[in-house]
């Protein structure tokens, strides 16, 4: 796979990073309850909302309620880029439900 770097705002030299055809990055396999709460796949672009627990089943979680589109999932969580806001979070992907 080919090579780039690229200049910063600042002109400032970027790290070289390898390109490839998106083919080549597979992403990790995700679930999150749907509206009847039964489990199913989470594809990266799908619609999420933040579920009212953390993990461990006891604690509020403190996004509960936020909205957002997955734009990547990795060691078990998911980045967020939660709609209507100017931001991004990382969330366990057993918190998440299907919007």
């Amino acid at each position: 796979m080919p090579e780039t770097s690229r200049r910063s705002a600042s002109g400032v030299f970027l790290p070289a990073v390898q390109l490839g055809p998106p083919s080549a990055v597979q992403p990790e396999a995700a679930e999150a309850n749907d509206s009847s709460g039964r489990r199913r796949p989470v594809e990266i672009r799908e619609m999420v909302r933040v579920g009212p627990l953390k993990p461990d089943g006891v604690s509020p979680h403190p996004h509960a309620g936020t909205v957002g589109r997955v734009m990547d999932i990795f060691n078990g969580h998911a980045h967020v880029v939660v709609t209507g806001g100017n931001y991004g979070i990382c969330v366990s992907v057993s918190c998440l439900e299907v919007a």
